[in-house]
């Protein structure tokens, strides 16, 4: 179905770009159709009930068909972005973590709308806020909310950086 077209590199290119000449939000009709449901507040609860079976669908797809060659290939490539973000002062979470694998690729930049606006002329599709990414409540309030975490959360974008994004830009 919609998951099937949505993880087809020359469907999801075409759909993007016909999606932006007539001004159509794309990306939120694509997680919602990923996920079967929009993102909110309580996601975690509703998934852990019950996995949506789009994204059941979806994964099944995705594992049915992985190619080890593409999988190594992206990977090199968000490694090389991580590598010439963290050599120019930008946060990246987790970039030490040595055996890592990407989808979606988080920065923390000072203003997330007008970085977004910038990346996406030049072909990279960031976006905020669609991930499964949470921060994890203190657990009672005789802890201190985490003022860095919450900082930090206010400034990520995320970044696809897959093989349909041009060399150059990274």
């Amino acid at each position: 179905g919609i998951a099937t077209l949505l993880n087809n590199t020359k469907v999801n290119k075409s759909f993007k770009t016909a999606s932006n000449l007539v001004h159509f939000d794309y990306k939120e009709f694509a997680v919602h159709n990923l996920r079967g449901f929009a993102p909110s507040k309580d996601f975690l609860l509703k998934f852990n009930k019950q996995p949506s079976v789009a994204l059941l669908a979806f994964l099944y797809d995705r594992l049915r068909h992985f190619d080890l060659k593409e999988f190594q290939a992206n990977n090199k490539k968000m490694i090389a972005a991580k590598n010439k973000l963290v050599a120019n002062s930008v946060i990246v979470p987790g970039y030490s973590v040595n055996e890592r694998s990407f989808w979606l690729f988080p920065v923390i930049v000072p203003d997330v709308e007008l970085c977004a606006t910038m990346l996406n002329k030049r072909g990279v599709d960031a976006y905020l806020g669609a991930t499964q990414l949470r921060k994890i409540p203190p657990p009672s309030e005789r802890y201190k909310q985490p003022a860095k975490t919450n900082s930090f959360f206010d400034k990520i974008l995320y970044m696809p950086i897959s093989e349909i994004v041009p060399e150059d830009v990274i």
